[in-house]
């Protein structure tokens, strides 16, 4: 009989533990609002990503150009002039089609439906599947490049924070 009680009491010790360490960490990363943070640090990984492919000629210098002008014109607070941007370069991207043969980016054809590759780059996940295969890691980039264009454009179009 004392057996069974000292197990129920590490069973319910154990319950106790994980209930106070659920509540310690917090909504899920999916359930999480992104920071200005967490947006500052994907917007600086995606203007790199579009600079190297600009380079590659994967993408148009123009693209970048609009890239970083969208996102110019939100910090200094113009969100309809952001939006003018951001609302036709979603549609870009979403209908791009590149070829693959040289290892250049997909984005709308392969897009996640979920933009699960956009809270990687925002820092609010540890990213789970890290890839060394250039391929690969373009194709990541490219959907999350997707997403966070399409975000940018939903947030200033509706004056939303962030």
């Amino acid at each position: 009989a004392t057996l069974i009680g000292v197990v129920v009491g590490a069973i319910l010790v154990l319950a106790v533990i994980w209930v106070i360490m659920q509540s310690l960490a917090g909504p899920p990363a999916s359930q999480r609002q992104p920071t200005a943070a967490n947006w500052t640090q994907a917007y600086v990984i995606f203007d790199d990503v579009l600079e190297d492919w600009v380079d590659q000629g994967w993408v148009a210098g123009e693209f970048h150009d609009r890239f970083k002008e969208a996102w110019r014109k939100e910090r200094a607070g113009d969100r309809a002039g952001a939006y003018q941007i951001w609302d036709p370069l979603f549609y870009e991207l979403a209908t791009m089609r590149a070829v693959m043969l040289d290892g250049s980016p997909r984005f709308g054809e392969h897009a996640s439906v979920n933009g699960e590759n956009l809270p990687v780059y925002m820092g609010m996940i540890d990213d789970q599947s890290p890839s060394d295969v250039m391929f690969e890691q373009n194709e990541r980039y490219a959907d999350g490049l997707l997403w966070f264009v399409r975000s940018r454009a939903r947030i200033t179009n509706s004056g939303g924070e962030q």
